[in-house]
């Protein structure tokens, strides 16, 4: 079966054909803890590596209550992925009794740094979690009460990996609409007020709510942060939106319509039907690869080659005169997309 191409490409900043794999990377295993689901996968690759850190959930539980737990998969093609059979993070308390959902994963600072939701049976709240090998991890908490005492559930939180001109880090968080939170040391974070982006706006396709995929990117014509906006039938499609880079509050421009959507029977039927999440994002051989949810039970992949001098940073670095290791050493790379 021959991978599905998306024919229109997308406007100068958000430039790309998207072409989906016609099967899942993963699906749900009968002997390991994602027995029923496997999805949600968030993807750092450091050039050698790929690690994908991912949400599953067991048929050992109801369907109505199944509690969800973080794995860790890894890969040296960023294709074939070798999953951990027990779960890297499991519910530590109270808060978490009913599951972890939604994580995001960014390498910011020289240290992980995870973003997910923590469900109690009732409301969302987004948490924060930091570790320096993937493996031990120190909880942080939830970091928003501002949603809590409004009783509004936050959705996920996508965090740009180099500090911006003002020396702030920012993170997109969704909470129906996408607000916008800083930080100096990538701990404690600071919620803007307004939202910076409406669903509203944005059409029907995310009528219910807009939640960040994976970590916003620097090009040169802004930072462009991938999407999801999911309807009034929770039916969920990808798209993007463009911010400025001097300040990453405004937003300059968002797709009005989806980029990809539920197409082949496994995006289309599963625990959550119609939904194709984008959570992951690589770059490898100066191509882009993008981890989706299917269904919320399938893991999936779409590529898209990247236009010379899109990301300016790339360019710069593979045109440099080669360094000394000594002055590699003291030089700070810059991250693209956590890697």
């Amino acid at each position: 079966m021959a991978a599905k191409k998306n024919k229109k490409k997308g406007p100068h900043w958000f430039p790309f054909t998207w072409e989906k794999r016609p099967q899942p990377l993963l699906s749900p295993s009968p002997h390991h803890f994602v027995s029923r689901n496997i999805y949600e996968p968030s993807v750092l690759f450091d050039g050698t590596t790929n690690l994908m850190l991912f949400r599953g959930e067991s048929r050992h539980e109801p369907p109505t209550g199944c509690v969800g737990r973080l794995g860790m998969g890894v890969s040296r093609n960023g294709i074939d992925f070798e999953c951990r059979a027990e779960p890297s993070l499991v519910p530590d308390a109270p808060y978490e009794a009913y599951g972890l959902a939604h994580p995001r994963l960014t390498l910011a600072g020289g240290v992980f740094i995870l973003t997910y939701s923590a469900f109690d049976g009732t409301n969302y709240r987004l948490c924060l979690a930091t570790s320096s090998d993937m493996v031990h991890w120190y909880r942080h908490g939830p970091i928003f009460p501002e949603f809590e005492e409004r009783n509004i559930n936050t959705s996920s939180a996508s965090i740009l990996s180099a500090p911006c001109a003002d020396g702030h880090y920012y993170m997109y968080v969704g909470a129906g609409d996408l607000y916008v939170a800083t930080s100096k040391n990538l701990i404690d974070w600071n919620l803007q007020s307004k939202p910076v982006l409406n669903r509203k706006k944005c059409g029907d396709f995310a009528s219910k709510s807009i939640d960040p995929g994976p970590a916003p990117f620097p090009t040169k014509n802004g930072i462009v942060l991938i999407l999801n906006g999911t309807d009034r039938r929770n039916h969920t499609r990808v798209f993007a939106a463009l911010f400025n880079s001097e300040e990453p509050k405004k937003c300059l421009a968002h797709l009005n319509k989806p980029c990809l959507s539920a197409e082949s029977d496994w995006e289309r039927f599963g625990y959550m039907p119609n939904v194709v999440r984008a959570t992951g994002l690589s770059l490898r051989d100066g191509e882009f690869r993008l981890y989706y949810s299917g269904a919320d039970r399938y893991i999936g992949m779409a590529t898209a080659p990247v236009p010379k001098g899109y990301i300016a940073e790339v360019e710069a670095e593979e045109e440099a005169p080669k360094a000394s290791e000594a002055e590699e050493d003291k030089k700070e790379k810059v991250k693209i997309c956590g890697v």
